[in-house]
């Protein structure tokens, strides 16, 4: 803003200004004890203009030319001259310093000198307008006072450059541990790190950093190409918030082509909203910053909300990497509605080995582009408990779509939805935790992988898999229902629509539309699993979902949990069911294991041999149908582990002879 060439000496076209919003400002406030101060010393004698005039209300002239303004800057009052008197204008009030009224700058910076000087000399509630061009300076510009806003133009106009070998960064809000600061503004301004001029021994030239200060906002502003350029840890990220900083937002910011991560914050009350960030290095986004004294320290209680991630090249979009936090706490994370795109490693990412709870990672979107490395599109690990990953939409991801793992538990994945992982859709390691409607679409592997117990997985709906569908691991103690699969088995011989390998689970209520070697599969291991009203049916190519005339059971694999391959096609490959273990319920299943079957009854000897489509623990009942009156004896078949795995019939007609009836078979288990 430029002066007035018409005021007099002592005020400004920005003094003007201040005054007349001064007197709007200060509605409602006479006689407030503010209103009995003096006025400043520099007005205390009115100053008089072509067209306006200020000072004290008993010092106006007694006349003017119409339409001429004064400013009492004692009471607060605007009076205009209407040729006769003067009339009271717009809002009385105590005087109010109008030197302080925050958005009017205290200096106006034009030039690199003007800029250092501005930020050498800065006091407190100063505000500092830069205007439009290129800056050069030499020096870090520290903000070490209180209230103070700084305002460039826009991010494009306003650039800060520092100037060659001068191995510097941009912008260092508190860096004086000693005298913390608070409420400070900086909006608008851009910032180029001019890497290639820096010396390589000069570490974390960032382009804003926030250190010893709350109530921090940087909004609006751009970096690029920090010092070090490309160098992990040290490097010359774009936004850095370190430990001791409070209550800072960082928000509508862009970065591209950054030296380090575009944002690392490791303070307490963050928010991170609304930036885009571009050809990044490393992480996007990180909830950790190695300081310069070595450690690597967590962010607390951060928000990172509605971001926009695209091509980083080593990193991921939103993480914390693997190491132990250096204070208690780390941790109370939301990250909402962020989107990952181009090339990353994934879109959210935290490992860290020492306790972190609360974490929420809901509603983004990721997609990644080819990727050399194999990454998951979430990954968490390490020791990360109660936390929820819901309504995030994961594609192409050259792993896992969605991978827990580590000593932490208490987890809960609900309505995600997975597209075209490498592997796995959803791979859970973590104990205690819900895995509930979600979709998971044509996984390489397997749909969905939760490898341990106590789990619930319910109402998801998973469609070809290159493996099984759901598979259980042997941990069990588990509840599988509820869950539409179809289509597995694409990739994989042998395999099932959902396989349960441990013990003491629930499997009830799914619908299989089996394509897969078998529609519902068991571990030979297991034991007291409860199969509850699963319905398997014949998938979209062909094959009979109630099993293979005369059964071909599993009993003859000694009870070692090895499955036997399927031949190569035909519809008598898959069975609905596979079932091993011997003291597994079933009640309301469709088909049912072991359904009544036509055996063949040998003429030579009148015998016939039976294989039971699971092992009993307890000898089953065999309900024994002919169609002429004959009398049969059973001798049983048993595995190595003494589970009876089928049986040999011999028929006799009245007279005790051989006989040759046509028989049917059922088996159903003892209650």
């Amino acid at each position: 803003m430029r002066s007035d060439p018409d005021a007099p000496s002592g005020l400004s076209r920005r003094a003007y200004l201040k005054l007349a919003g001064a007197s709007a400002a200060t509605a409602g406030l006479a006689g407030c004890e503010a209103a009995r101060q003096d006025p400043p010393d520099a007005l205390a004698e009115p100053v008089i203009a072509d067209t306006y005039g200020v000072g004290p209300a008993a010092a106006r002239p007694e006349s003017e030319s119409v339409g001429f303004r004064y400013f009492a800057v004692d009471t607060g009052g605007e009076f205009v001259y209407d040729g006769e008197r003067w009339r009271a204008q717009g809002f009385r009030g105590p005087f109010l310093d109008a030197g302080r009224i925050r958005g009017i700058a205290d200096r106006v910076v034009r030039t690199t000198a003007e800029l250092e000087r501005a930020f050498r000399n800065l006091e407190r509630g100063d505000t500092i307008r830069i205007a439009s061009g290129v800056y050069r300076p030499s020096r870090w510009l520290t903000v070490d006072a209180s209230d103070v806003t700084v305002i460039g133009e826009s991010r494009r106009d306003t650039l800060i450059r520092p100037a060659d070998g001068a191995n510097v960064g941009g912008f260092h809000v508190g860096p004086n541990p000693q005298n913390r600061v608070e409420n400070v503004l900086i909006e608008g301004v851009g910032f180029d790190g001019n890497e290639r001029t820096m010396d390589d021994t000069v570490k974390r030239c960032h382009a804003f950093l926030v250190e010893h200060a709350s109530q921090v906002t940087i909004r609006d502003c751009f970096a690029t190409r920090t010092h070090p350029y490309h160098e992990h840890d040290s490097g010359g990220s774009g936004f850095t918030v370190r430990r001791q900083a409070t209550d800072v937002s960082l928000v509508g910011n862009y970065t591209d082509d950054i030296g380090d991560r575009s944002i690392q914050v490791a303070g307490s009350a963050i928010r991170v909203a609304g930036n885009r960030l571009t050809n990044g290095f490393d992480r996007a986004i990180s909830l950790d910053v190695r300081h310069p004294d070595g450690p690597k320290y967590y962010a607390r209680n951060v928000g990172v909300v509605n971001n926009v991630g695209r091509d980083n090249s080593t990193g991921s979009i939103i993480g914390a990497s693997q190491g132990a936090p250096q204070r208690p706490g780390a941790g109370n994370y939301a990250i909402v509605g962020n989107v990952a795109a181009g090339t990353h490693r994934r879109t959210v990412y935290l490992g860290i080995e020492e306790a972190v709870r609360n974490v929420a990672i809901v509603g983004n979107s990721g997609r990644q582009a080819d990727f050399g490395e194999p990454r998951s599109g979430i990954y968490v690990s390490g020791n990360v408990s109660a936390f929820t990953v819901a309504g995030n939409t994961l594609a192409d991801y050259s792993l896992h779509g969605i991978e827990l793992e580590g000593t932490g538990s208490d987890f809960t994945v609900t309505g995600n939805t997975i597209l075209s992982p490498r592997r796995d859709g959803i791979r859970a390691e973590t104990d205690w935790g819900t895995i509930t409607g979600n979709v998971v679409e044509s996984p390489g592997r397997v749909g969905i992988e939760a490898a341990v117990g106590n789990a619930v997985v319910g109402n998801n709906a998973v469609r070809d898999a290159g493996g099984d569908g759901i598979h259980l691991g042997a941990a069990g103690d588990a509840v599988v229902a509820t869950n539409r699969v179809a289509g597995s088995g694409r990739a994989s011989r042998g395999t099932a629509e959902i396989r349960i390998d441990g013990s003491d689970c629930v499997v009830a209520g799914n619908v299989v539309s089996q394509n897969a070697a078998f529609g519902i599969s068991e571990a030979g291991d297991a034991d007291g699993n409860v199969f509850l009203g699963n319905r398997v049916r014949r998938g979209s190519a062909g094959g009979s979902a109630s099993g293979p005339s005369g059964g071909s059971g599993a009993g003859g694999s000694g009870g070692s949990g090895d499955r036997d391959p399927p031949p190569e096609s035909g519809e008598s490959d898959r069975r609905a069911w596979d079932l091993r273990g011997p003291t597994s319920r079933l009640l309301g299943n469709s088909p049912a294991p072991d359904p009544v079957r036509e055996i063949d009854v040998l003429e030579s000897d009148g015998t016939a041999t039976i294989r039971f489509d699971r092992p009993y623990a307890r000898k089953p009942i065999l309900d024994v149908q002919t169609e002429t009156p004959a009398d049969w004896t059973i001798d049983w078949r048993r595995d190595a582990a003494g589970n009876l795995v089928g049986a040999d019939l011999a028929f006799t007609d009245r007279a005790g002879d051989p006989a040759t009836p046509t028989a049917q078979v059922g088996v159903r288990r003892p209650e």
